[in-house]
């Protein structure tokens, strides 16, 4: 048995906490209806001192946000599951004071490292069977199941060519990760593990998503969220090709439209590649198409940075005719 939640928390709690989000309209909305808009990311690392700072959760509340996507790399750092559950804690608590969402991800291996070795997946599934239970009936904490385990998000990371469509390691791995949350938080909202970008289309990945629930036993999609990278192939993710040109509204409608509900995890445009170059600028309007077509999205940056990209993006948004609340 774990401790109880919260004892002994730092953070006073306020008891204005906000219900558990729901899925609507294929993705995942807030107690109010509005699609999660989320900032992305603060670390719970050595310490959980930056990620549990009340300003840090009041400001992005204030901009009109609603979630903060929050990495769990404490491992790294030697933590023991009940030291970092202890920190988690403290972060949950922050949050739940300003009327946030908790997006909770385990992040201990970089992009990508996840597929190189099975004890990734051990140590993985160990996080999960630890933490799942723990907030399980916390209402303003949802689940992020990994980042980025293989380190872009093409189909054939996942499953090998057609008819054959067989599971690659990493994806049995995921779906091994998958249930041991499942089974510690059976009713909890769930992302499956964040692919670095959807690619090459639609059809290809209603496919991978079939191919995940066959590895097991059924999925509750009204409980379960795809989770993915708004990143340059998810630009021209199209539902047959890869040269959509509406920044992969209609790819992503055909996934919603076959059930599977889905919420982004990352975007950002302003990244430069080694050489300078600014590699992602054709992504600088595509959260225009996420708030259109009602999909929930992460903006890839923590709060109080320069140039503040929250800030910049909510107000173009809201120039464009986004209705953004402060709630």
């Amino acid at each position: 048995m774990h401790a109880p939640l919260l004892i002994g928390s730092p953070v006073t709690l306020d008891p204005n906490v906000r219900s558990a989000p729901v899925i609507s309209g294929g993705t995942l909305k807030t107690d109010t209806g509005e699609i999660i808009r989320s900032a992305g990311q603060l670390f719970i690392a050595s310490t959980a001192t930056a990620a549990a700072t009340p300003s840090k959760w009041a400001a992005c509340r204030a901009l009109g946000l609603n979630t903060v996507r929050v990495a769990v790399t404490a491992g790294r750092y030697d933590k023991t599951l009940e030291q970092q559950g202890v920190m988690i804690d403290s972060v949950v608590a922050a949050a739940r004071n300003n009327r946030m969402y908790v997006m909770l991800m385990y992040a201990f291996d970089t992009p990508g490292a996840f597929m190189d070795n099975i004890a990734s997946r051990d140590k993985a599934m160990a996080f999960w069977e630890f933490m799942a239970p723990r907030y399980a009936d916390v209402p303003h904490v949802f689940y992020e199941m990994i980042n980025e385990p293989s380190r872009w998000g093409d189909a054939s990371n996942y499953i090998s060519a057609a008819p054959a469509n067989a599971p690659t390691n990493v994806f049995r791995w995921c779906r091994q990760v998958f249930d041991v949350m499942r089974a510690g938080a059976p009713d909890k909202i769930i992302l499956t593990w964040s692919v670095g970008a959807v690619s090459p289309h639609a059809n290809r990945y209603r496919v991978v998503l079939q191919e995940f629930e066959a590895l097991g036993s059924p999925i509750d999609w009204t409980k379960t969220v795809f989770s993915f990278h708004w990143y340059n192939p998810t630009h021209v993710f199209g539902v047959t090709n890869a040269s959509a040109t509406d920044g992969g509204a209609a790819g992503l409608n055909a996934l919603r439209g076959w059930g599977y509900p889905l919420l982004s995890t990352e975007w950002n445009y302003w990244v430069l590649n080694a050489a300078g170059e600014p590699i992602r600028l054709i992504l600088q309007y595509d959260m225009r198409v996420a708030e259109a077509q009602q999909i929930g999205y992460t903006i890839m940056q923590a709060p109080g940075l320069t140039p503040d990209y929250l800030r910049i993006v909510l107000d173009d948004l809201r120039a464009n005719g986004a209705i953004i609340p402060v709630e």
